[in-house]
């Protein structure tokens, strides 16, 4: 697994990672959980996951004095495959 910073490049595919890492949680009336990626990329620090050369999963923070993930998702496909726990 690799674990990098996203890249304009990686925009579409981290919005369908999202999408479908959010789905089965939509009825709950969560905010719009994919508005914004690019400016994400652009302005936070943004990583994402690769697995076997895939796009699997995606964490968005803002890091300072102190750390405040707003978005963290893995695709459905890469559960159990210990995507994070990678990260210390």
């Amino acid at each position: 697994m690799i674990l990098r910073r996203a890249t304009l490049e990686d925009v579409d595919v981290l919005t369908a990672c999202l999408v479908a890492a959010y789905a089965p949680y939509m009825h709950l009336g969560l905010p719009p959980v994919t508005e914004g990626v690019a400016d994400d990329v652009a302005q936070q620090d943004v990583w994402v996951a690769e697995l076997d050369g895939h796009v699997v999963g995606g964490v968005v923070a803002a890091l300072g004095r102190d750390a405040h993930i707003m978005n963290l998702a893995v695709h459905p496909d890469a559960a159990g495959h210990g995507v994070w726990a990678c990260v210390d």
